[in-house]
């Protein structure tokens, strides 16, 4: 048994009516949200083309109010198409660009911070050898673009520490990595072999 909302409710309409409101007021209040869902959808959608514009979207909503019997229910139907249209080929990152060009043109390249414990000590492990060229520092806290250098090189190294060494276009780790080379022994012979040093 569907009990009505009220005691009034069964005065005035008798015991069929006032459960059928009940219904229809439920169906009200979830088509109301449904549709405050699509809405909200729509325009996280259409901010998203507009912020990024990876792809384009295009919302149709049609709504068919269906009356049966002069009752107070109302029955909705919602149709939804989406048509999602993705840009080509997205843009180049140039800070990315410009740190794949200094790797691959310079045979061992440090990126640091100038403040960072860590880097200093690589630094100096480093600068206990002689190289052939002097090895390239980018010392990332310096520069205005320090935030899209640091994703740049996560996403080359997948490393978002510093110091970030690289040795011919690769990153062979950071201040614990060089440290352990050094220990053993292997750092010498691994820039030697890059023929990095003397």
């Amino acid at each position: 048994m569907i009990l009505p909302y009220n005691v009034q409710d069964i005065e005035k309409y008798g015991q069929g009516k006032a459960a059928r409101l009940r219904v229809s007021g439920r169906r009200r209040k979830s088509m109301v949200l449904i549709l405050l869902f699509l809405s909200c959808f729509a325009i996280l959608g259409w901010l998203g083309y507009k912020a990024s514009n990876p792809s384009w979207f295009n919302y149709k909503l049609s709504s068919k109010d269906i009356n049966s019997n002069n009752s107070d229910t109302i029955i909705m139907t919602t149709t939804i198409t989406t048509t999602i249209i993705h840009s080509p080929t997205p843009l180049a990152d140039p800070v990315k660009t410009r740190v794949e060009a200094l790797i691959r043109s310079h045979p061992l390249v440090v990126f640091s911070k100038t403040y960072c414990p860590y880097s200093k000590k690589a630094k100096a492990i480093l600068n206990s050898f002689t190289y052939k060229t002097p090895y390239q520092i980018v010392e990332v806290d310096l520069r205005e673009d320090a935030s899209a250098l640091k994703q740049a090189l996560g996403e080359l190294s997948e490393r978002y520490t510093f110091p970030n060494i690289f040795l011919n276009g690769k990153s062979i780790g950071g201040a614990a990595e060089i440290e352990a080379l050094h220990r053993q022994d292997q750092l010498a012979s691994l820039l030697g072999s890059e023929g990095v040093i003397i």
